[in-house]
C-alpha cells in the first residue's frame, strides 16, 4: 500500500505553481535527478503533461493533466482500495458506485470486488461498507473513521513520510514550526486530540 516515488513526484508537482528544478525534486523524493527525468518521460508518454525547461519542471496547465495522468495505469489495486476508503470517509452521505468506477477508470464489478476486500480490512475498526442499490456508504462511528484514515495515511507514506525539517527546506518562505504549533493548538481545543 506504499505510494510509489513516481506518484509522490506527481502529487508534489501538481501542488506547485512555479518551475521546480530537478535537484529540488530529487532532494524532496530522495532520488537522483536521473530518476526525475525518467518519471517525467513516463508521465509524458501519452502527452505533454509536465513541461520542462532550463528552469525545471511544472504541470502543463493547458493540458488536462488531472484526468489522464491519474488513470488506472498509475493506480495499483492497494492504492485504489485506499482511494475508495478515503472517498467513503470524506463523503459521509455515500458515493455512487458508477461515479467511483468512472473516476478510478475501472468497472463497477472491480469496485464491488474492492469493497469485499475493504470490508475485511476495516472490520477490525468496527466499520462496514454497505451497498444500497448503487450507493456505497461507510457505516461506523467517527472516531473509528478517523483511526482508519490515520492508518491509511501512515501506510501510504511509510518511510517516505518527511520530517518537518525536510519539508521546511523545501518551503523556506513559511514557518512550518509555527504552523505545526497552531494546528496542534486548534486540534487540542476542538476535541480532536
Amino acid at each position: 500500500m506504499k505510494t510509489s516515488k513516481k506518484e509522490l513526484f506527481l502529487n508534489f508537482i501538481k501542488t506547485q505553481h512555479d518551475w521546480i528544478d530537478s535537484s529540488t525534486l530529487a532532494n524532496y523524493l530522495n532520488v537522483s535527478t536521473r530518476s526525475i527525468r525518467k518519471y517525467v518521460n513516463e508521465i509524458n508518454s501519452n502527452g505533454e503533461f509536465i513541461l520542462s525547461s532550463k528552469k525545471g519542471y511544472k504541470v502543463n496547465l493547458n493540458n488536462n493533466c488531472q484526468t489522464k495522468v491519474d488513470s488506472s495505469e498509475n493506480i495499483s489495486p492497494d492504492n485504489r482500495l485506499n482511494l475508495i476508503l478515503k472517498e467513503l470517509i470524506v463523503n459521509s452521505n455515500g458515493i455512487n458506485i458508477f461515479d467511483l468506477s468512472e473516476e478510478l477508470f475501472v468497472s463497477p464489478a472491480t469496485i464491488e470486488g474492492d469493497i469485499v476486500k475493504a470490508n475485511k480490512f476495516i472490520g477490525s475498526y468496527n466499520l462496514k461498507i454497505k451497498q444500497s442499490k448503487f450507493l456505497l456508504k461507510l457505516i461506523g462511528n467517527e472516531s473509528a473513521k478517523r483511526k482508519l484514515m490515520s492508518s491509511i495515511i501512515f501506510k501510504e507514506t511509510g518511510s517516505d513520510f518527511l520530517s518537518l525539517f525536510d519539508v521546511q527546506k523545501i518551503y523556506q518562505e513559511y514557518n512550518l514550526t509555527k504552523l505545526k504549533e497552531n494546528i496542534i493548538y486548534i486540534l487540542k481545543n476542538t476535541i480532536y486530540l
